[in-house]
């Protein structure tokens, strides 16, 4: 019943949940690859694949994304009452944003997309919605705001300029300066 820590999550994605998701998605653009090939180009087959791998891919992002805004929270013990929180270290919650701001261009490929149903469109949309949604959920901007007075916290500044660099300036980082 820890919704904030990211600690506590649906499988066990080892000692780096960045790196063990980023291992799960080279895996998936490997599926990917071989997807006509595999299936033998047979459509519905190539819709079910494709379908899984994205589903697959968005649990990826919400194992992520839980670290943004996250809080450690372990119970304090016998003597005292409680839990102890505290914020995810800013530089870990640095690295789930930047895991975030890559799309995922192989998902969609036109070599793959042209004869599916869905549209590579339509999916895009619920991406971003899912991340943004998540990334701007009011809890995880509170939590964020409550971490501000920490040592190296990750703010709601640092998310919001994160945001700008990604999105309304092409993900430039020459623009940061």
């Amino acid at each position: 019943d820890t919704p904030a820590d990211p600690r506590f999550q649906a499988e066990d994605l080892g000692n780096d949940p960045m790196i063990a998701n980023q291992l799960g998605i080279a895996n998936l653009q490997l599926v990917m690859k071989y997807l006509k090939e595999w299936t033998g180009g047979r459509v519905e087959e190539m819709a079910l694949l494709h379908k899984e791998v994205f589903y697959q891919y968005r649990r990826y992002l919400g194992h992520v994304l839980k670290w943004i805004g996250g809080v450690y929270e372990t119970p304090a013990g016998k003597k005292v009452n409680g839990v102890l929180r505290k914020p995810v270290e800013g530089i870990k919650q640095q690295e789930a944003f930047d895991f975030m701001t890559a799309p995922p261009e192989w998902l969609f490929s036109p070599e793959v997309m042209d004869g599916l149903p869905e549209s590579p469109e339509v999916s895009m949309e619920i991406l971003c919605n899912q991340v943004f949604g998540e990334l701007l959920n009011k809890q995880k901007l509170i939590r964020l705001l409550d971490s501000e007075g920490e040592e190296s916290a990750y703010t709601v500044p640092d998310l919001f300029t994160g945001l700008d660099r990604t999105i309304w300036r092409n993900g430039s980082k020459k623009e940061q300066s």
